[in-house]
């Protein structure tokens, strides 16, 4: 009797210390997407450049509970829009305002008012023990990127405007650090799963119209974003680009989110070039798969690589003859030194499918491993190696140096010329074949996985002196690596004679229709 209610009491005091630990549920934010006020503009300014030795208090002001920061000065802004444990539109018990609207309105009002400057938009998604609250440490290092994508963007008369959307949810669910790192890893996975098929397909799939909509424009020095109606090597997509960053569970939602678009616009390719096979005089014509924004990248994401396979298998179909100037659609990458998916994530999965068949070896390693731990879909190898430029980071703060983000600028200017400069070369290599990066990173294609050769869909490996650990995604290195990919891709995108211009729109028309333009 007395075990009994020693056990019983036991269990009463766990659950009462488990629920105490909880964090509130969502919204962090108030529905307020309207212009920060001039009071608020100033209680945002110190913190503009992501400096995490000093996060805001946010008792300290109301303004940290709005669902739009701006910072004038640093060139960029920062929207917010959060979704529930069950994937819906968060919102309070007694809010009215539809946030993802309310969303979408407040990016559309920035474009207008960047008066004919073009837009990058670069669209967040946290990972697991992370929300939308203003001194989140992913909120923190979100403003820093925008921060130094804002600055690079100045050194170019024709910088664009830079807008972050952070996209929350409730990554943490137990505010107690030991009993949250191994309890609820399954458990915020699960409601990850939940708000990758909610409201957050609605908000992928708008923003990716609304890009597609403004490429068919051309933002111009007057102000005023005009049809584009230049001649048929034209490549529009000037008005808005977009990049979408997804970390950890983040990754996972992302992914899941737009896979079954992703499977399309890979089918796109597949059926444009068996089209241009059955056509005389364009056999010689090979695909381009269009692309979900500018571009996607997911780091460590927590996903099997069984959710993969469909992408995987229709990359790969019919022997598909990519262009040599075709860009990567999705980049995943995947540290080895990342322990919650290479160790911890396979051993849950191992216990969780026991029950399910699996008939070959490598089905039943695409069950229980991530794709960026499987051999059989890893495409490229991230690796240090000498530095191709000066790197320059300030150590206090690992914040880029102006000599930096020059050079990373110079760079891209001539990869971009050598890939122009490529597209009618028989000997030219596809990019993504070998890369080099201003802070001593080198990408390599892994050629006997990389097929076809030009694949848009990546699965990179890399090692610990690159990303140290599963949440180490804001190092310096690796952010380099990711503003020097992207501002080669919308380069090239934007560059007169860009191959995919057309291919880029999401629309009905026939193959061939626009070489009748």
């Amino acid at each position: 009797m007395k075990k009994s209610l020693v056990r019983t009491l036991a269990g009463v005091a766990l659950l009462g210390t488990l629920l105490s630990g909880c964090t509130p549920l969502i919204p962090r934010r108030q529905a307020d997407y309207s212009e920060p006020s001039a009071e608020c503009r100033a209680v945002y300014a110190p913190y503009a450049n992501g400096d995490s030795r000093r996060p805001p208090d946010l008792g300290a002001s109301a303004c940290w509970q709005r669902s739009v920061e701006s910072y004038p000065d640093a060139g960029y802004e920062l929207v917010f829009t959060e979704f529930d444990d069950q994937g819906w539109t968060a919102r309070s018990n007694s809010e009215t305002v539809d946030r993802l609207e309310s969303t979408l309105e407040r990016l559309r009002q920035i474009q207008k008012r960047a008066g004919g400057q073009a837009l990058s938009l670069v669209v967040y998604v946290h990972g697991w023990r992370h929300d939308a609250s203003a001194n989140d440490a992913d909120v923190i290092e979100f403003r820093k990127l925008l921060h130094s994508l804002a600055r690079q963007e100045r050194m170019s008369s024709k910088g664009k405007q830079i807008v972050g959307l952070y996209v929350g949810w409730r990554g943490q669910s137990i505010d107690m650090p030991l009993i949250d790192t191994a309890l609820t890893f399954w458990d915020r996975k699960a409601t990850a799963e939940r708000v990758a098929s909610g409201s957050v397909r609605e908000l992928f799939s708008r923003l990716d119209q609304w890009r597609d909509t403004l490429s068919n424009q051309d933002c111009t020095p007057s102000g005023t974003a005009q049809l584009a109606t230049k001649d048929k090597n034209y490549s529009p997509g000037n008005c808005v680009h977009m990049l979408t960053l997804g970390h950890s569970m983040g990754g996972l939602i992302v992914l899941q989110s737009m896979s079954a678009n992703m499977v399309r616009l890979a089918s796109a390719a597949v059926e444009n070039q068996a089209s241009h096979q059955s056509q005389p005089g364009v056999a010689n014509l090979s695909p381009y798969m269009p692309r979900q924004g500018d571009l996607v990248i997911v780091v460590n994401a927590a996903l099997e690589g069984a959710r993969h396979e469909a992408l995987h298998q229709a990359t790969r179909r019919h022997n598909l003859q990519y262009r040599r100037d075709q860009l990567p659609v999705l980049i995943s990458v995947t540290s080895e030194a990342d322990l919650a998916t290479r160790v911890a994530f396979p051993a849950a999965r191992i216990l969780s499918t026991v029950l399910q068949p699996t008939p070959t070896r490598s089905q039943w390693r695409a069950t229980v491993l991530t794709a960026g731990h499987d051999d059989r879909y890893l495409t490229h190898d991230l690796v240090k190696s000498s530095p191709s430029c000066t790197e320059m980071i300030k150590d206090e703060d690992k914040t880029p140096s102006t000599e930096l983000l020059q050079a990373e600028k110079s760079q891209i200017t001539r990869r971009v010329q050598e890939i122009r400069d490529g597209r009618s070369a028989a000997d030219a290599r596809h990019y993504g074949q070998e890369e080099h990066f201003c802070t001593g990173l080198t990408l390599k294609a892994r050629p006997e996985n990389w097929s076809p050769a030009g694949n848009p869909v990546w699965i990179v490996h890399t090692t610990k002196d690159v990303i140290e650990n599963h949440g180490d995604i804001y190092n310096p290195h690796f952010l380099s690596f990711v503003r020097t990919v992207y501002g080669q891709i919308i380069s090239v995108l934007n560059s007169s004679g860009g191959r995919d211009a057309d291919n880029q729109r999401r629309s009905s028309t026939p193959p061939h229709a626009s070489d009748a333009r």
